[in-house]
């Protein structure tokens, strides 16, 4: 049975991931799903894969129930974890790992968030989605549908990368450190959004989404001026195809920042500043020399 799982594990992975916006919680259900088939001769099985994702995705659904409940009681908003280091055949549209499009995700119950992922990043027909949630195929599709409906809705997390993604936070690293403000005032829509996860632990951090570019800009200077971060530098890298701005506090990570832009101008920004979420990313940075 171990072989025949492992060599399943990163697909098992990316699912559970997508689900629970959690390197963590995805590694529990993962080894959850170990444990449960633990024994059993899948040799026997005449569709593996399929049998596998069933197994994960109906316990990705249990798990995400319970942390909705949780995430209920973070202190002030919360974020997705950023994976940072992905296979590009398990995940073949990178920019669906961004912090802003799994926060997006949230908005959609269980059973919406599993099928609109199963369709949406893994291209699953809507038959195999059936046999996986023991639906049918019909009402897979109609629940995709109203899935998209309720994303289409959700403005303020909508993020869209290009390649001047990169650009702009170069800038807005630039004009924050020389204190150009009306530069750094043209960088942003009018009705930029900004949401920070710092899990309760950052003095100062935003407990609601902020929106326009006047509490915008005053969040970024407060963060500058804030002497309790002691920021020693600040670059901008790729994380799984995605330009992201990295804070650093001497070998550890203060912040991340990902932004969404359109038409030359950033439209949203999302701010992690949780450690217990930056711990995987800054392990791979440091390794990597990146």
């Amino acid at each position: 049975m171990v072989p025949e799982f492992e060599s399943y594990r990163p697909y098992l992975f990316s699912i559970a991931y997508q689900m629970v916006g959690s390197v963590e919680d995805a590694e529990d259900v993962v080894q959850d799903a170990f444990l449960k088939l633990f024994g059993k001769d899948l040799l026997e099985v005449r569709n593996l894969k399929a049998y596998l994702a069933k197994v994960i995705t109906r316990l990705c659904i249990d798990k995400l129930a319970l942390l909705k409940k949780e995430r209920s009681l973070y202190p002030g908003p919360w974020l997705p974890e950023p994976l940072p280091v992905v296979d590009p055949d398990t995940f073949p549209d990178r920019r669906l790992l961004s912090i802003a499009f799994l926060k997006l995700l949230e908005v959609l119950n269980p059973v919406e968030r599993a099928i609109y992922m199963l369709r949406r990043s893994f291209d699953h027909s809507y038959d195999d989605i059936a046999l996986i949630l023991g639906k049918s195929p019909e009402n897979c599709r109609q629940i995709y549908s109203r899935a998209k409906r309720k994303l289409a809705k959700q403005k303020q997390y909508a993020e869209t990368y290009s390649s001047e993604t990169h650009e702009l936070l170069e800038k807005l690293i630039r004009y924050s450190e020389t204190g150009e403000y009306e530069k750094l005032q043209h960088l942003f829509t009018d009705q930029v959004t900004l949401v920070a996860d710092a899990g309760g632990k950052i003095r100062g951090a935003a407990r609601n989404i902020l929106t326009g570019k006047d509490p915008v800009l005053k969040f970024i200077d407060g963060v500058r001026k804030n002497n309790d971060l002691s920021i020693s530098n600040y670059e901008v890298v790729n994380v799984n195809g995605i330009s992201m701005m990295v804070a650093w506090s001497q070998q550890s990570i203060a912040f991340v920042i990902s932004a969404g832009s359109t038409q030359g101008h950033i439209s949203s920004l999302a701010v992690l500043a949780n450690p217990s979420k930056l711990r995987h990313l800054q392990s791979e940075i440091l390794t990597s020399g990146s």
